[in-house]
C-alpha cells in the first residue's frame, strides 16, 4: 500500500468511526461489519398546512412507529442496507377515521461507494420498495403506495470542529411507484460531530415533495414539507448507543404538521 492510499484508508475509516457509529449515511461500512438502528417515534398533529401554506387547518393525527435499520458492508464497494417499520396509526382522512396497525414499506437496498477523497465520498444507493399497508405516500390514504424503486445519491463530508470530529452528509431521493402513483422526492441534509468522547450531537432538515394525482378513484394533493431533527446520542460501548432526539414540521404544504419524540438504540458488529 502506499503512502498516499494509506492516508485515504486511514481518513476514511477515521470518518467512519466517528460518524458512521451513530449515523447512517453516506459512508460504507467495512466489508465483515455492520449496524443493527431501531427506533420508536411518538408522533401526533392537530394542525395542517392548507394548500397555501397556512397551518390553519384542524386535524387529528397521531402515530407510534418502531423502525427497524439494518446495514452491513459486503465488500469495500457495497453496503448491503434493509429497512421497515411497525405502524400504529390514527386519523381523519378523506375515508373518514382511519386506522391501522401493521407494516408500512419495506426498503431493500445495496450502497455503492461510487468515489472518494480524503475526507469526502459519494454513494449511490439504489433499493426496492415493498408497500406495505400503512403510511406510504404523504398526504395519501393508508395502504396506498404500490411496489416500486428509490434511487438515493449522498454525499459525505467528514473534518474538525473545535477539535473534534464532525461530519456533513446531505442526499437526494427520488421513489417511483407502479400504478401511476406520484414521484416522491426527498432532500435531507446533517450536520452532526462529537459533543465529548462518548457523545454526538445531529441537527438535520428533511425537504419533501410530492406530485399530485387526481383520477376516478383517489384524490392525491401536491404536497411539500419541511422538518427539522435535533438528536443527542450516548455511546455506552463501543458496540452500543442510545439516541433521544424530536421533530417538528416547520414548513408545508397539503401536509399535517407534526411533532415527534424519537428514542433509538444502535448496535455495531
Amino acid at each position: 500500500m502506499t503512502r498516499a492510499w494509506a492516508g485515504i484508508y486511514v481518513c476514511v475509516n477515521f470518518v467512519w468511526l466517528a460518524c458512521q457509529s451513530a449515523y447512517a449515511g453516506a459512508w460504507n461500512l467495512p466489508a465483515g461489519t455492520g449496524q443493527i438502528i431501531s427506533t420508536s417515534i411518538f408522533d401526533r398533529a392537530d394542525r395542517a398546512f392548507s394548500d397555501a401554506g397556512v397551518a390553519d387547518q384542524d386535524v387529528a393525527f397521531q402515530k407510534i412507529e418502531t423502525g427497524l435499520y439494518i446495514e452491513h458492508g459486503l465488500t469495500p464497494k457495497w453496503t448491503l442496507t434493509a429497512a421497515t417499520a411497525f405502524q400504529q396509526i390514527n386519523f381523519t382522512g378523506s375515508l373518514g377515521q382511519e386506522e391501522f396497525v401493521g407494516f408500512g414499506d419495506t426498503l431493500l437496498g445495496a450502497r455503492y461507494l461510487a468515489w472518494q477523497s480524503d475526507n469526502a465520498v459519494l454513494s449511490i444507493q439504489p433499493s426496492l420498495i415493498i408497500g406495505g399497508g400503512g403510511e406510504g405516500i404523504p398526504d395519501s390514504d393508508l395502504g396506498d403506495g404500490e411496489d416500486g424503486f428509490e434511487v438515493r445519491a449522498l454525499f459525505g463530508y467528514g473534518t474538525q470542529l473545535a477539535g473534534r470530529s464532525a461530519f456533513f452528509d446531505m442526499q437526494l431521493a427520488a421513489r417511483l411507484r407502479g400504478g401511476g402513483e406520484p414521484t416522491e422526492w426527498a432532500l435531507d441534509t446533517t450536520l452532526g460531530g462529537r459533543v465529548t468522547d462518548r457523545s454526538q450531537f445531529f441537527m438535520q432538515a428533511f425537504l419533501a415533495r410530492t406530485d399530485g394525482r387526481l383520477d376516478s378513484d383517489d384524490i392525491i394533493l401536491p404536497n411539500r414539507s419541511l422538518k427539522l431533527k435535533a438528536s443527542f446520542v450516548y455511546d455506552l460501548s463501543a458496540r452500543t448507543s442510545l439516541q433521544l432526539g424530536g421533530f417538528q414540521t416547520v414548513a408545508g404544504r397539503n401536509i399535517v404538521k407534526e411533532r415527534a419524540l424519537l428514542l433509538g438504540t444502535w448496535w455495531r458488529y
